[in-house]
């Protein structure tokens, strides 16, 4: 076996490298900034991963805002 080179991983690790501020603390002011940092970060570790990226669904952000400021506002935590 010696020669043989060793195969070429096409889905190297460092995807996450092309998201930008990954190191932002949430605050109620910065929220979409951190929404769209976690967006880009789960798509990196998909990549990494070999799977297509997801599609962010104007909906479905929407519904999921509502109910987490619905969590909030009555103390679910």
């Amino acid at each position: 076996m010696s020669g043989m080179s060793k195969p070429i991983d096409l889905h190297a690790l460092g995807a996450e490298d092309n998201c930008t501020n990954v190191d932002v603390q949430p605050t109620a002011q910065n929220l979409p900034t951190v929404s769209d940092a976690v967006f880009c970060l789960m798509n990196a570790m998909r990549a990494n991963a070999g799977v297509p990226a997801l599609r962010q669904q104007d909906l479905l952000a929407k519904a999921s805002v509502d109910h987490s400021q619905d969590m909030a506002d009555n103390d679910y935590f």
